[in-house]
């Protein structure tokens, strides 16, 4: 029986290490994606905006397109209030799975770093179909004229 005892702990132990090892993990993970979000909004959004002003076309940009344009123009123009978001994004969950001492508190850190992971990924899916939509329509305009 005694046996049976330290292999149950043996195995709450390394379920609670794997628990928080997967905050950590989305923690970082969520990071990256959010970094690369506001990496695109940041560098990629204004040569997008270059190219539909060269070719005359910003007064019939699609809603979504103007939407990323404005979104990445809060971000240039207010970059220190998104920083600590993004060090949040990251730190939360991290900090929660190392440093917290309750295994809800890691597996809430985990589930937070999931959903971080997941509104970043849609963020830069809307992001990328606002961008590319127009150009599409430009090609279109281009290939008629030819």
């Amino acid at each position: 029986e005694g046996g049976h005892m330290a292999q149950s702990e043996e195995g709450a132990t390394a379920r609670a290490w794997l628990i928080r090892a997967m905050g950590v993990l989305f923690g970082l993970l969520g990071g990256a994606a959010w970094a690369v979000l506001l990496g695109v909004l940041v560098f990629i959004v204004p040569r997008f905006e270059e190219i539909f002003e060269r070719f005359e076309i910003e007064s019939g940009l699609p809603v979504a397109t103007m939407l990323v344009i404005v979104a990445a123009g809060a971000v240039r123009t207010w970059w220190f209030m998104f920083a600590p978001a993004l060090a949040a994004a990251v730190g939360a969950p991290v900090l929660a799975s190392v440093g917290g001492r309750s295994l809800a508190v890691a597996v809430a850190a985990a589930v937070f770093g999931m959903v971080s992971i997941l509104l970043a990924a849609a963020c830069v899916t809307l992001v990328v179909v606002g961008l590319f939509a127009p150009l599409v329509q430009l090609i279109g305009a281009v290939g008629e004229k030819h």
